[in-house]
């Protein structure tokens, strides 16, 4: 039976599952059991708990294992002299035996967190079940024994975009009255290619990552099916021809030709395997195989199953040679075939992902605001804040006038929520109440707020309208917080209107702790002259910027030169950046946290994790 999976709002997914309970019936739907076993780590520390063993027994053990990364227990003794302990230490001996008993045991049963079972029958039939802590049905047994029963498992799965995207309609019918229809979306619409173009995919689903971002960048999108084609081309199988794909869709060269038959499958992804359809299309259009057999194909290179690829190759070498295709040229389609289905991606899912990614690029280049600011609330992605200078928002602090508990959107400006974690209702009303005159708020607050809380704020810069200093602010608290609230109506306490203010380190420290970031404070507004911001460099460049560095760590390399790694910031990009032995030694002695410079390196995409990297 197929394993369906089907993606659904959040908030909506409870009353998918529901539907599906009362359509087929409470006897014929079952939630599934997920068993949590035993492992090698997992027993050995149970065990030594219940032995009461010397702590440096099991831990000499557990080292064994986990550098080792043993997946059975019995694999100790075949390290060191563990085969002697065991046959010389009762001890060792006793926690190996039961150890090898326990090992892969079930030990903890848990529901499927998005599974659920179908049938045409009574289940009671098949399964035993009992009432899960919610009170629902589950079944004892788990996935792969219901599915070898020949019953339907379905994911209902939860995807947060979808959630995303039905509270940007809402905002956008509220503030437009405009209904968006995305199942006829403009798909040629300008904007949103532009804001692709340019790299801001910040919030974007699928393009976001920075090797997609660097790809769209290079190919220039104008189509959804070249959104198709940047999905394709990162994966493992492919993308070793990514620089060729580009030189070719660029028209600087021209494409590999197979044989006809294949070119014409291959045109639409320039001379290069990018789908699975296609392989199954070439099997049969090149080759003479059936869908079916170019689909086990597919499958027995994705399973790496010797015995099965071997005898469809025969199939697919047999097929070529009737229909007289040149021997060197299916010797090479099948090679390529070979290396491409180890990692290869299907067009149906790339399609898939495509319209969904433009359908938030749409949002994102014609409603900015509201995206930027749904955006940062909902979490998706953080990193917008640093796409905002060029999509021409500008960003402020709190103000206690227009900001609220999250980012709020108020002429044409993007305000930073209020950095507090009390009671919102009570502050909203709070608020209300003092008509936005800070003497009136603080005193109003003493019952409600810590003093720490009102300090936030003004380093927070909520109160910079007042037009007083935070020094003053600051100074005012204790007779402010000590004022009889009776006696407002009649305020004498009044803040000293001196312009003397704290100095600003003392204040980007400050404004930083309160709000994470540093906007009215960033040590980069003492800086005068034309330099690249760090969001303005290009992926794979030598780059010049001023920034911001923070968090050097001192390490090592494999040959015990020093080295450092850092942050690397300014107003609102930040990256991570390795500093080389050679360069370290020589400016060691005059790099300092929390500092400004000039600095020089490459620009580049980290392998490991995939996100920009500085090398200096």
């Amino acid at each position: 039976m197929p394993d369906i999976d089907i993606d659904f709002d959040t908030n909506e997914r409870k009353r998918v599952i529901n539907y599906i309970i009362n359509k087929y019936g409470e006897e014929a739907t079952s939630y599934i059991s997920v068993y949590e076993r035993f492992t090698p780590t997992t027993t050995i520390e149970s065990i030594s708990n219940l032995l009461d063993v010397p702590i440096q027994v099991s831990n000499f053990i557990l080292s064994i294992i986990k550098s080792n990364k043993l997946n059975k227990i019995d694999d100790v003794l075949k390290i060191g002299e563990c085969s002697r302990f065991y046959n010389e230490d009762p001890l060792f001996k006793e926690i190996i035996d039961i150890s090898s008993l326990l090992s892969d045991v079930p030990k903890l049963r848990k529901i499927h967190p998005t599974g659920i079972i179908i049938s045409n029958e009574d289940f009671i039939n098949y399964s035993e079940f009992e009432l899960n802590s919610k009170g629902d049905k589950q079944s004892l047994f788990t996935e792969h024994d219901l599915e070898s029963l020949g019953f339907l498992k379905m994911d209902i799965l939860p995807l947060a975009y979808l959630t995303f995207q039905k509270k940007m309609s809402l905002l956008i019918e509220k503030n437009y009255n405009l209904k968006i229809n995305f199942y006829n979306l403009d798909i040629n619409n300008k904007k949103t290619y532009d804001l692709l173009n340019l790299g801001l995919t910040q919030g974007i689903p699928h393009l976001n990552t920075p090797l997609n971002t660097s790809t769209v960048v290079n190919m220039k999108l104008n189509s959804l099916n070249d959104i198709s084609l940047v999905m394709g081309i990162n994966r493992p199988g492919p993308m070793k021809y990514k620089d060729s794909f580009l030189s070719i869709r660029k028209g600087f060269k021209k494409p590999n030709l197979y044989h006809p038959t294949i070119d014409k499958i291959l045109s639409e992804t320039y001379g290069i395997i990018l789908f699975q359809e296609q392989v199954i299309l070439i099997g049969n259009n090149y080759a003479g195989l059936t869908f079916s057999e170019s689909d086990i194909l597919l499958n027995a290179i994705k399973s790496k199953n010797e015995a099965a690829i071997n005898k469809i190759q025969n199939a697919f070498f047999e097929g070529a040679n009737k229909l007289n295709r040149p021997i060197n040229t299916t010797k090479k389609i099948f090679e390529d075939i070979k290396e491409f289905c180890k990692y290869g991606f299907n067009k149906a899912h790339s399609i898939i992902y495509s319209h969904l990614a433009y359908e938030f690029a749409f949002l994102k280049a014609n409603f900015p605001l509201e995206f930027c600011a749904l955006t940062l609330n909902t979490s998706l992605d953080n990193r917008s804040l640093n796409e905002l200078r060029y999509m021409n928002i500008k960003l402020l602090p709190p103000d206690l006038r227009y900001s609220d508990f999250t980012y709020k959107s108020v002429n044409g400006c993007l305000y930073m929520p209020l950095p507090l974690d009390s009671n919102q209702d009570i502050v909203r009303d709070l608020i209300q109440k003092s008509n936005y005159v800070f003497e009136n708020f603080v005193s109003l607050s003493k019952d409600v707020l810590k003093r720490s809380d009102i300090e936030t704020l003004i380093y927070s810069n909520a109160f910079d309208y007042t037009g007083y200093t935070k020094k003053a602010m600051i100074e005012s608290l204790t007779g402010l917080l000590e004022f009889d609230t009776s006696l407002i109506k009649d305020m004498v306490f009044k803040v000293d209107d001196s312009k003397d203010e704290f100095d600003f380190d003392a204040l980007r420290l400050k404004e930083y702790q309160a709000i994470k970031y540093n906007i009215n404070y960033h040590p980069i507004k003492n800086v005068k002259g034309n330099f690249k911001r760090i969001s303005e460099c290009a992926i794979n460049t030598n780059i010049t910027v001023v920034a911001f560095i923070t968090g050097i760590r001192e390490t090592k390399t494999k040959n015990g030169d020093l080295m450092a790694t850092m942050s690397v910031q300014d107003e609102l990009s930040f990256v991570d950046a390795v500093m080389y032995p050679i360069c370290y030694n020589s400016c060691r002695q005059f790099l300092k946290n929390n500092s400004l410079y000039e600095i020089k390196g490459s620009y580049s995409i980290n392998p490991r994790d995939q996100k920009p990297q500085v090398k200096i």
